[in-house]
């Protein structure tokens, strides 16, 4: 599979500021040396609520789990597809997959989706 997607290490990338509040999730980047200096590239970034009483309720809580969902997801699809190649290659399956346990073979197919989601 061909790699398409930014490489790097990506991470939450937050606005700082010297007051409250102290920082602010504004997307996921990953970190590049530039001219002696570190830059954040961005890969995308949130839409943020229009007011800080917005920001400062739930919706903080929520923009910040979805940038780190968002940040863990190139590593989540890495591990997902070292692990299907494990399983189809070196473990190879004894019986059909329909004949497995339902939970089993629901989370097979949830992960040949995610994979599929994530690829194609």
């Amino acid at each position: 599979m061909a790699q398409k997607f930014t490489t790097g290490n990506w991470t939450v990338s937050y606005q700082h500021y010297p007051t409250e509040p102290k920082k602010i999730a504004v997307g996921v980047g990953v970190e590049e040396k530039v001219n002696g200096g570190i830059y954040t590239k961005m890969i995308c970034n949130s839409i943020l609520p229009d007011s800080d009483i917005e920001y400062f309720g739930k919706k903080k809580e929520r923009i910040e789990a979805d940038m780190k969902i968002m940040a863990a997801s190139k590593d989540l699809l890495e591990a997902l597809i070292r692990i299907k190649k494990f399983v189809d290659e070196d473990f190879p399956p004894k019986v059909a997959l329909g004949k497995r346990s339902k939970e089993y073979t629901e989370a097979w197919q949830n992960m040949k989706e995610a994979i599929k989601k994530a690829t194609e």
